[in-house]
Parts: C-alpha cells; structure tokens; sequence
C-alpha cells in the first residue's frame, strides 16, 4: 500500500538503464527522464547514473 492505495504487480523485469525511456519515467509520474535519473540517484547515496547498470523493473496497477 501506498498511502492508503493498494497495488498489483503485473511484471519484473531486467532493465539496462539506458534502455529507461521518457515514455517509462512518465508512466512513473516523473516529468523527463532527467528528472528520474536525480531522483534516482538521490534516493539511493553514493549511486550515479551509469547507463549499462542493469536494474530491476517493476510493472504495477492500481488494485
């Protein structure tokens, strides 16, 4: 839950970090995919964008 909202996981999945597109990070509810790469890179420390890390995706919808 979050904030009070359930969720369902529909897929997780591999992803390279320069394969995120503006469409993934919009779904995500960022504005640009420069503004999810510093909201990433600030909510994990010492991380930094390096576009072949490979990162774990997750596909969700409102239960």
């Amino acid at each position: 839950m979050l904030k009070g909202q359930a969720f369902v996981i529909e897929d997780v999945y591999p992803q390279k970090l320069k394969d995120v597109t503006e469409e993934d990070v919009k779904e995500e509810g960022y504005s640009s995919l420069e503004q999810y790469k510093e909201a990433l890179t600030s909510i994990h420390q010492s991380a930094v964008w390096d576009p072949e890390i490979v990162v774990w995706a997750h596909k969700f919808k409102k239960k």
